[in-house]
């Protein structure tokens, strides 16, 4: 047990004023006077009537709100009380009071708080502690600039609900059992967690484990203060939790929602995603984690009808157009929208034809952004250059040509260069998600008409350049805003108070969504267990264990489904050096080490990909299919799928074969040292690579390799082009159109999101640096994905796309891992789960909330 060190003041409840003790005094005296008087003057002849005791109603509680942030005001009433009661006094959960009918107090801390009323009437008594009131305060994130947070650490403070079950109702003299957690560590150089330090009821203990014993009954807060340093500064950062030690025999318990469940008017979701989104802005952000915010928070034109993939419903348009309503014209060249006139933004302005229309231009004129942007979906049907890599294939000529608006009948027209039968799941994505124009020109982000204009706002689509405010703020017309935004820790979604759902899908929601983004998976499964998550996502498969038990226990459900989903370890051809070596001055590595394809093959077939499935990813150790082997970009449901023995050229576990490739590279007498970068929390992939790195360098003792944690938004933002100093990196692609457009052109293309990042610019520069037969291949796969992507014979179209598929797996540009089986982990209490399985939103892995309820 740890022993409580020197006693740390707590918070003091306050003080009375000294006016109103001397009213008190004044009050006694009067009546002590007038008591005199009677005795003197009068000689009542019957007995004083005694006060007769009352059956008084249990009080409950009305607030302002249940979910606030630190230093926000919250307005309690008592209510459920027939009388007028007296002594009305409220316990906080905090260490502090207040008296009377209806008070305001403010929390300073962040913290999940239990709030008890009791009053007086007559004689009688009355509480609420029956079912003490939950208030929910997060952080008030809008005072706390970004180096300062990535200083700290948000701490979380988790029960033992194995030993602890009923917490945080305790009986006296019950053991505590506590377990400091924290969303993230630091994320500034430098700075670490230095030490945790727990307050309860004066007295002070150190340490990420806590075990004592609830001695003193009533309600009361646990204190705790995760302090962060460097070599010459500290911070301090508090979070609170009410506990509630009942006396012998005494009942208490929390006021919950229908069937029991905890905190019914908040969605909480742990993502083991440390670092969380690498953007908020809908024409900047390409990946996962920042599209979830983005679906949510903005809308597109039309959207995939719940799970169908094929199937469309207006969102934002009035309808779907088509041939027979003239919307669509006979060659399938121009498509017309009409902008539905109830859609209203958050800042309770209309959805406007010229809102849609800034919007698109805005994603195409980022197509070219670094990293890589969404925007090359729709350039692929608008902007004719785009397909051959033509330089200035988006300038003001193309897009305003290939876009138009009118103000009069509120409608954009799309004028496609080709027939495009896919062209509403490319405006079904996220980069085409519309933002409100005004809200952007204020906030630094306003387009010039013009050429120059247009050439000129290219340039924040490239990292240094972007605007800073949009990355982080949004302005959409969804079912909610963004109210709170901790950069890496946490993202709070509250309704958007002027949204008007459209006639089919995406109901308004009455809920606060927070989305905390945790490091460590174990913490997010102590946040499930003790109800503090209602969703926990992004876990590795080692934690499927903890999971079933809490499945077995009826405490949660897993719902698993199909993917098309795919992970993968990419090679970069063009490493960073300079970069690599801020990073750790021990890496060496040739910076077109990987451009060899020798090596590439080599390193192939130096993995073990049976061990990696059965007992890495877990099929055999769990006996459960939790991934499946896969070569290729094509997965299966998609068009031009095949199996993976129908493949040729695909990699295995063949260290005989790895070595003559070694041999052939001319590269064995090469000393190489580098990290293989994993994202954090990913125990599943570390250990991969952990057993990949052991059996490269005993095949080749000259090569070492060694898994490097590094968190996902800075993954992202390595992919910059000309900037990646990862060697191999552990990402994986979730596509949000259910075609190989979406698979091929990003992933094998020169020039595509991957490739791009990996120094694969164009073919050309493959040729330059010393490998033509590369540079053909690239050649070959654009030409091929050109062809495919217009083609309308779907027969030979599969075919196209198969030769492409063949030609990138023949280069081994990727070491392909796994395919994994969708799934959602959840309380029992979360209704609406099954609208979210639809297999291209996010990849699978995005939550639409306002489905959700409790």
């Amino acid at each position: 047990m740890t022993q409580p060190e020197n006693p740390q003041q707590a918070p003091s409840k306050p003080k009375r004023s000294s006016a109103a003790k001397w009213i008190a005094i004044v009050v006694v005296v009067i009546i002590i006077i007038a008591g005199v008087v009677v005795v003197v003057t009068y000689h009542p002849t019957t007995p004083t009537k005694k006060t007769e005791k009352v059956t008084l109603s249990a009080p409950l509680v009305y607030t302002s709100t249940k979910i606030a942030t630190t230093n926000e005001p919250i307005s309690f009433t008592i209510t459920n009380v027939t009388i007028s009661p007296t002594n009305v006094t409220w316990n906080f959960g905090n260490g502090y009071y207040g008296y009377g009918s209806s008070v305001t107090y403010t929390y300073e801390y962040p913290g999940n708080y239990l709030v008890e009323v009791n009053y007086t009437y007559g004689g009688s008594f009355a509480t609420n502690i029956l079912s003490l009131y939950p208030i929910t305060v997060s952080r008030n994130t809008t005072t706390i600039n970004s180096t300062f947070s990535a200083q700290l650490t948000n701490p979380l403070i988790l029960f033992n609900k194995t030993t602890n079950p009923t917490a945080p109702i305790f009986n006296q003299s019950a053991s505590m059992d506590l377990i400091a957690g924290y969303l993230q560590p630091p994320t500034a150089t430098g700075w670490s967690i230095s030490q945790f330090t727990w307050t309860i009821n004066g007295s002070t203990f150190k340490g990420q484990y806590l075990n004592t014993t609830a001695n003193e009954t009533g309600l009361y807060p646990i204190i705790l203060n995760a302090i962060t340093s460097n070599a010459t500064s500290s911070h301090s950062n508090v979070v609170e939790e009410s506990v509630f030690v009942r006396q012998t025999n005494q009942a208490a318990g929390i006021l919950k929602g229908k069937g029991n469940v905890m905190n019914p008017n908040l969605i909480t979701n742990a993502e083991v995603v440390p670092g969380g989104p690498y953007s908020l802005d809908p024409q900047i952000d390409w990946e996962t984690v920042g599209m979830e915010v983005i679906r949510n928070v903005y809308q597109t034109l039309v959207a995939y009808n719940g799970t169908s993939t094929t199937s469309f419903i207006p969102v934002l348009a009035t309808n779907i157009p088509s041939v027979a309503n003239g919307e669509i014209s006979s060659n399938y060249l121009n498509w017309t929208f009409y902008i539905r006139s109830n859609a209203t933004f958050a800042n309770g302005l209309p959805v406007t034809a010229f809102d849609v229309y800034f919007s698109i231009v805005r994603e195409l004129l980022f197509t070219t952004g670094s990293p890589g942007t969404g925007g090359y979906t729709l350039a692929q049907a608008l902007l004719p250059g785009y397909a051959s890599g033509t330089p200035g294939f988006n300038n003001y000529y193309n897009i305003t040509k290939a876009v138009t608006f009118s103000n009069s009948t509120q409608s954009v027209t799309f004028h496609l260069f080709k027939p495009v039968p896919y062209f509403l799941d490319l405006l079904a994505d996220t980069p085409s998600s519309i933002m409100e124009y005004q809200w952007a020109v204020q906030n630094g982000a306003g387009l010039v008409f013009t050429p120059s204009g247009f050439n000129a706002y290219m340039n924040e689509s490239n990292a240094p350049d972007y605007n800073l405010y949009l990355q982080w703020h949004t302005m959409g017309s969804g079912p909610f805003e963004v109210s709170q935004v901790q950069q890496g820790e946490s993202i709070t979604l509250i309704p958007n108070p002027y949204y008007h759902p459209p006639a089919y899908g995406f109901p308004k929601s009455n809920y606060t969504v927070v989305i905390d983004y945790v490091k460590e998976a174990s913490t997010a499964v102590l946040m499930l267990e003790d109800g503090q998550a209602d969703i926990v996502s992004g876990l590795p498969t080692s934690s499927i264990p903890s999971v079933q038990g809490l499945e077995s226990t009826g405490a949660a459900n897993i719902y698993t489904f199909s993917t098309m989903t795919t992970y993968f370890y990419p090679f970069n051809f063009d490493i960073n050096e300079t970069m690599l070596h801020s990073i750790g001055a021990s890496y060496v590595i040739p910076s077109h080490y990987f451009a060899n394809i020798y090596i590439r093959k080599a390193f192939a077939d130096l993995f073990n990909y049976s061990e990696f499935l059965n007992d890495i990813v877990g099929n055999a150790k769990f006996h459960m299919t939790l991934g499946t082997g896969y070569v290729g970009l094509l997965p299966p449901g998609m068009l031009g799928y095949k199996p993976e023995n129908q493949w040729e050229n695909v990699p295995s576990y063949n260290i005989t074969q790895a070595k003559e490739y070694l041999e052939m590279s001319g590269n064995l007498s090469t000393v190489v040292n580098f990290p293989m970068f994993v994202q954090s929390g990913d125990t599943t992939n570390y250990a991969a690579m952990a057993m990949w790195a052991q059996v490269i360098h005993s095949v080749d003792p000259n090569i070492t390799a060694t898994p490097v944690y590094i968190t996902f938004s800075q993954m992202i933002a390595y992919t910059a082009v000309n900037q990646n100093p990862m060697p191999i990196y552990d990402l994986g692609w979730g596509t949000s159109i259910p075609d190989p457009i979406n698979m091929i052109p990003p992933m094998y293309v020169a020039g595509g999101f991957y490739p791009s990042g990996d120094g694969i610019e164009s073919a050309s520069s493959l040729a330059a640096i010393g490998y033509p037969n590369e540079a053909q291949n690239f050649s070959l796969i654009g030409n091929l994905s050109n062809e495919a992507a217009s083609n309308p014979n779907v027969t030979q179209r599969a075919l196209e796309y198969q030769q492409a598929n063949q030609l990138g797996i023949n280069m081994t540009l990727y070491l392909y891992t796994y395919i994994p089986s969708g799934m959602w982990i959840y309380q029992s209490w979360l209704k609406g789960v099954q609208y979210e399985e639809n297999p291209v939103v996010g990849g699978e892995v995005d939550t639409l909330y306002c489905y959700l309820s409790k």
